[in-house]
């Protein structure tokens, strides 16, 4: 990866939509309460899921330490 943009800019409502949509059914399926953070990533137009955590997602640190 050489670039990372979080919140994501330039992303389509339908591809908002099912990213929502996807966290919402993994939520509803575990029947998870708390924080899950969900990484996900766009490739050729597809979701593609990278890693799920029980914690708020460590992206900002790079972010942080990058400025």
């Amino acid at each position: 990866m050489r670039l990372s943009l979080a919140p994501a800019h330039g992303v389509s409502e339908a591809t908002q939509r099912t990213a929502e949509e996807a966290a919402r059914s993994i939520l509803e399926e575990l029947k998870y309460v708390g924080v899950l953070a969900i990484e996900l990533f766009e490739h050729d137009g597809q979701l593609v899921a990278n890693e799920m955590a029980p914690r708020v997602h460590n992206s900002g640190t790079g972010r942080l330490k990058g400025r």
